[in-house]
């Protein structure tokens, strides 16, 4: 009960982001570059925009959060239906549903083994990566089983430089870039 009724006096929402890293390898984007640190700033300038839009047209119609009166807005007079409306969201499961890279972070590897709990081990593929293999004829299960032990493709110069550069896993990402998306 108490729970429930933190939350209606706050009415928090969490709108985040989901297939950050899979849009940019999509844009051709490196995660780990300026412009991957100026598109995310792009989006997500959009998203608090819109959602701080959203919930001031639900107070005009349906009142502020009722703890606003002691909140941060209150000084600043703007009404808001909720004290929150982004956040970064845990979406692992939720990805591998989608079938998209889970929220802003870089992906995990872009091939690699998934073990099942009877012990079977599954190949996966990121389906981008796989399919940039594909058109240039570079894609055999094999090579992914090797790419999927190394971790990182950053040091194969059989794979083009054009794709290394987009296909950063994050392993292969410095902490500032990490920080700074």
């Amino acid at each position: 009960p108490e729970t429930k009724e933190i939350v209606l006096k706050n009415r928090k929402i969490g709108l985040g982001i989901m297939g950050f890293a899979e849009m940019l390898i999509k844009l051709k984007i490196p995660y780990n570059s300026e412009q991957g640190v100026r598109t995310a700033e792009k989006m997500i300038s959009f998203i608090r925009k819109e959602a701080d839009k959203a919930s001031e047209d639900l107070a005009a119609h349906r009142l502020t959060f009722p703890n606003w009166e002691r909140s941060i807005y209150k000084k600043s007079k703007r009404p808001l239906r909720n004290a929150t409306r982004l956040t970064l969201a845990p979406t692992g499961s939720i990805s591998i549903i989608a079938n998209t890279s889970f929220g802003i972070e870089p992906l995990f590897a872009v091939s690699f083994m998934r073990v099942l709990d009877d012990g079977t081990e599954l190949l996966t593929v990121d389906k981008n990566f796989k399919d940039a293999l594909v058109k240039i004829k570079l894609y055999n299960p094999e090579f992914m089983k090797y790419i999927a032990k190394k971790g990182s493709i950053q040091h194969m110069h059989s794979i083009p430089k054009n794709l290394r550069k987009i296909f950063v896993v994050s392993t292969d990402i410095t902490s500032e870039y990490h920080v700074k998306i």
